[in-house]
């Protein structure tokens, strides 16, 4: 995940660029339609075992189809909506940013240690 994330920091912006010449919809379309197409490979590439064939599958849904699909989002939603609307798209999703699952760890820590510390 590490390395499809780090090729994504390329790969989003190149959709991007593509839906601009391209348009939004076909590039989006690929994404939307290839992604669910490529699973089955994808759980199959999984089964391997094979460390190469999992970033591979991991490479190519992430980014080829996910970033397809993200890469144009932005200006797309600011085309298909008012400023107000598309503002307030982009404005919701900061909340979901600081996901629970991932400052669960700090507030049980920080409650164990206000509750007197860990014991046993």
């Amino acid at each position: 995940m590490i390395i499809a994330s780090a090729i994504g920091l390329f790969s989003t912006p190149l959709w991007a660029v593509l839906s601009d010449r391209v348009g939004r919809k076909p590039v989006y379309l690929f994404g939307a339609i290839g992604a669910p197409l490529f699973l089955g490979a994808f759980f199959l590439l999984l089964d391997t075992g094979s460390t190469v064939l999992v970033v591979v599958a991991m490479v190519v849904l992430v980014n080829l189809f996910h970033d397809a699909m993200y890469g144009p989002q932005a200006a797309w939603y600011g085309e298909l909506f008012d400023t107000p609307a598309a503002l307030q798209r982009g404005l919701a999703g900061l909340p979901g940013r600081l996901r629970p699952r991932r400052a669960t760890p700090l507030i049980a820590t920080a409650l164990l240690y206000a509750g007197g510390g860990p014991r046993g």
